[in-house]
């Protein structure tokens, strides 16, 4: 899922996006790593080099920080030994979330609490203030995910909806 949503985030204006077999890479020019990504890196060993080299060179013109997304999937195996010795660092671990969910009960209503599906520009402003919040996302990197998610709400085959919840008439 992650991989799906930022290859369609990627289809936003001013966007520049690779989607090939070899990886999915964004660059938005924002300068927050988190809005130029690596994804689904897939080099064969004797490439890795190459495209390493190649990728960096990408976000260095056009002068952003970025994020290289690997896990048990990306290759070679080696390819996070690879991006330390190219400068990268390990950040952090992110767990990846599943659920089955005919296991999950029937919730029982909330005093004050409404769902909805997004359907305009100001639910989807009214979604992204408590992303925004949660991530301390800077005014510009929150601009950026705001447009993104516009463009992505406005393809035809609409592949992905956001749900707005609200306690008390406020986003939460």
């Amino acid at each position: 899922n992650l991989f799906a949503v930022w290859s369609l985030l990627g289809r936003a204006a001013g966007i520049e996006m690779h989607d090939g077999a070899d990886m999915l890479r964004i660059v938005s020019g924002i300068r927050f790593p988190l809005c130029n990504d690596v994804f689904r890196s897939n080099f064969a060993p004797d490439e890795a080099r190459a495209a390493i080299e190649e990728t960096v060179a990408v976000f260095r013109e056009r002068n952003v920080p970025a994020l290289w997304w690997t896990g048990p999937a990306t290759r070679p195996a080696d390819l996070g030994k690879r991006l330390e010795a190219r400068g990268f660092f390990h950040a952090e671990e992110v767990p990846g979330m599943a659920i089955a969910l005919e296991a999950v009960a029937e919730a029982e209503d909330a005093p004050g609490l409404s769902i909805r599906r997004v359907e305009d520009r100001g639910d989807l402003e009214a979604w992204c203030d408590p992303f925004s919040r949660t991530f301390d996302l800077p005014p510009d990197v929150a601009a950026f995910f705001t447009r993104s998610f516009a463009a992505m709400e406005a393809l035809p085959e609409k592949p992905c909806s956001n749900y707005l919840a609200t306690l008390d008439g406020r986003p939460a």
